[in-house]
């Protein structure tokens, strides 16, 4: 389904941005869809950095007692 164009953003080049993906805990179902412009060729780099969420053990002890 195609977005109108008053709802596409964009990040400047070179701009960081977070993202959170599907997995992450408690993550709202935004639609959002993240592409970025080929590089392949060009010599250029990307850098990826991903972030894990940080587990509290003590509480997913918890959690999973209740259950």
């Amino acid at each position: 389904m195609p977005t109108p164009a008053a709802e596409v953003l964009t990040v400047p080049t070179g701009s960081p941005i977070v993202l959170r993906g599907t997995r992450w805990p408690e993550s709202p179902l935004s639609g959002l869809l993240h592409r970025s412009p080929p590089i392949a060729g060009t010599g250029e780099t990307r850098l990826l950095l991903v972030l894990d969420p940080v587990e509290d053990s003590e509480r997913d002890a918890r959690r999973e007692c209740m259950h």
